[in-house]
């Protein structure tokens, strides 16, 4: 007679039916982290179930766990949305710190698309940790980087300042702080104030895209200096900028010259699947 108490399989499947390998709730998380930006739909599932399943997943995992996969989808895998949705469901579980903001917000618009994300499914009490992340990390930017991400969106420039309410550090640093929530900030010279400007004369566009990738801007703050044209914008207009007429050797010496510090494998292969000759 054969046994009926037989040893159970695994029955978990995958996407296509096959058979799926059992893996520890932090490796899988890791894995559902590093692998999607956040509500865009992959080949194997929609967006929103991958969003619900890191949220599921952050609940069976340490905070200490949790963390580490948070610096690590920010720093290594150099993702934007998750590691904010990431602070979301750390608020959600009272584990966020008021550092973890400061770190993972790199750029001004970090902070107001936090903002928007915290509030995606509706107002609700801000978590204390985050308002005192904000406030400690506004004072990090100039005013070239506070106007160049001033745009019309659902959480405003302005918002985030009376939200979090920073110390101004003198006077200065107030009167800055003051024409930012009146929306009075010089105009930055970005790429896209300046190529707008020109309308449809490709010289002008020829002429303002070799300025912007010859020249260096300063941040007031550091003393450091960076690339007018970033290394994103740089790639994303490359044929625009062949079309235009740029010299391909100021383009060549621009690529030798950056550091391509936030910039991953993807954007490379997409940028010269549509400039061969570069």
């Amino acid at each position: 007679m054969a046994s009926v108490n037989t040893k159970v399989k695994n029955s978990r499947l995958t996407h296509e039916g096959a058979q799926a390998s059992v893996i520890k709730p932090v490796d899988e998380l890791k894995r559902s982290v590093m692998s999607c930006l956040l509500w865009e739909d992959s080949f194997y599932e929609d967006g929103v179930a991958i969003a619900d399943r890191v949220k599921e997943l952050i609940g069976k995992v340490s905070q200490e766990e949790a963390r580490n996969i948070l610096m690590d989808a920010k720093f290594k895998s150099k993702l934007r949305h998750m590691p904010l949705y990431l602070l979301v469901l750390f608020a959600e579980r009272k584990w966020l710190k008021k550092d973890d903001v400061v770190k993972v917000c790199t750029r001004v618009d970090d902070m107001t698309e936090l903002l928007a994300l915290y509030w995606k499914d509706g107002k609700k009490p801000l978590c204390h940790q985050l308002v005192k992340g904000l406030a400690m990390k506004i004072p990090e930017f100039s005013e070239y980087a506070l106007a160049k991400y001033n745009r019309v969106k659902t959480v405003k420039l302005r918002d985030l300042f009376r939200i979090a309410r920073p110390v101004p550090q003198n006077e200065a640093q107030s009167a800055l702080w003051k024409r930012a929530v009146a929306n009075e900030l010089a105009v930055p010279d970005t790429w896209e104030v300046a190529i707008s400007a020109c309308g449809s004369d490709n010289e002008k566009k020829a002429f303002e895209f070799t300025r912007l990738l010859t020249e260096k801007a300063r941040d007031e703050e550091t003393g450091k200096e960076f690339n007018k044209l970033g290394d994103l914008a740089f790639l994303r207009n490359l044929r625009k900028m062949l079309e235009v007429g740029v010299d391909e050797g100021v383009i060549r010496k621009s690529f030798e010259e950056r550091r391509w510090s936030w910039i991953i494998p993807y954007q490379f292969i997409s940028a010269a699947s549509h400039n061969p000759g570069l």
